[in-house]
């Protein structure tokens, strides 16, 4: 069994030295990602990978989809789409959530396509935004924030174990806007820790409305 080993790589210099690490006198080969728990963790914190991963799965079963059930009613494909493609696109969101435009486009073209599908409408001049909202579908990127603030809440509520006394500092000068329960934002030096999950998910806790 190969043992390999990854490490975070948040230096801004061009080259930046790379460590060597043993176990039991055998060299650990290096690794630029990792998947634990059927999610891709890269050592840049970016998204790339997990991103095309999920669209990849998605759309391999909408196109399954297409074929074989173009005749079905506008319920059961919709049925479909909710139970058998958009798990792939969402499948462990509350940990991860690409910040990239890019990367967020093409989990969104997803659902496009399967809007297209089920409303039976392939026209070029047709709005895909009316045919979301005709459905009732949220965009993606929001499903994410919500996923993430909800995962927050059970941390600060310790419904879950995970510490957050390193990460969750009472906030002593509370903005006006926002609830009564606001935290410091962590201090970041890169973009991809400022997006990660603790910065990310604490921005928009401090934005959600007082109840």
């Amino acid at each position: 069994m190969k043992t390999m080993r990854m490490s975070p790589r948040m230096s801004r210099k061009r080259n930046p030295g790379e460590p060597s690490y043993e176990m039991s006198g055998t060299r650990l080969e290096a690794t630029t990602d990792s998947t634990y728990l059927g999610i891709i963790i890269q050592n840049d914190l970016g998204w790339e990978k997990q991103t095309q991963h999920a669209v990849t799965k998605a759309t391999r079963v909408l196109n399954f989809i297409k074929c074989n059930f173009y005749m079905c009613s506008k319920s059961v494909k919709e049925r479909l789409y909710l139970t058998l493609v958009r798990p792939h696109l969402e499948y462990g969101v509350a940990a991860w959530n690409p910040y990239k435009n890019c990367h967020q486009s093409a989990l969104e073209k997803v659902q496009h396509r399967a809007a297209r599908f089920v409303q039976g409408d392939y026209k070029r001049v047709s709005s895909v935004t009316e045919m979301l909202c005709s459905l009732g579908w949220e965009r993606l990127t929001d499903r994410r924030e919500t996923h993430q603030v909800t995962q927050l809440y059970k941390i600060i509520n310790q419904d879950i174990d995970i510490g957050s006394s390193d990460h969750l500092k009472p906030k002593l000068q509370r903005n006006r806007r926002g609830n009564n329960t606001q935290f410091d934002i962590p201090h970041f030096t890169s973009t991809a820790y400022s997006n990660s999950f603790f910065p990310r998910t604490t921005r928009l806790w401090n934005d959600l409305p007082q109840e």
